[in-house]
C-alpha cells in the first residue's frame, strides 16, 4: 500500500503547469512538509516496488516533492525492491528537474 506521505510525493508535477496546477504543487508540497513533521516515516516502502517517497517523488518528476523529502532527511541512496535509488526512478522518466 501507500501511505499519506508517498500520496502527496506523486501528485502534480505536470511539465504544462497553469497558476492552478502551481497552487496545487504548492498545496502538495506543503502537505508533505506537515506529514513529516507530523512524524511520517521516510523510511515506509510500498509493498510491491519496494520504493520510498522520494521514489515515486523522482518518478512522477516532483521537483519539489523531492526537494521537501531530502530536506527533510529523506535517503537519496536508498534502494526500491530491484535495488534502483531515487536518481535511477528520476532518470528513467526523463525528470530533469528531479536530478538537476
Amino acid at each position: 500500500g501507500c501511505t499519506p506521505l508517498m500520496l502527496a510525493s506523486l501528485r502534480g508535477g505536470s511539465s504544462d503547469l497553469s497558476d492552478e496546477d502551481e497552487d496545487a504543487e504548492d498545496s502538495s508540497a506543503n502537505i508533505i512538509t506537515d506529514l513529516v513533521y507530523q512524524g511520517a516515516s521516510l523510511q515506509a516502502q510500498t509493498d510491491r516496488t519496494g520504493e520510498m517517497a522520494l521514489h515515486l517523488a523522482a518518478r512522477y518528476s516532483r521537483a519539489d516533492a523531492a526537494k521537501r523529502l531530502l530536506d527533510a532527511g529523506a535517503d537519496a541512496n536508498a534502494q526500491d525492491n530491484m535495488g534502483r535509488c531515487p536518481l535511477h526512478a528520476a532518470v528513467a522518466a526523463d525528470a530533469q528537474g528531479v536530478f538537476q
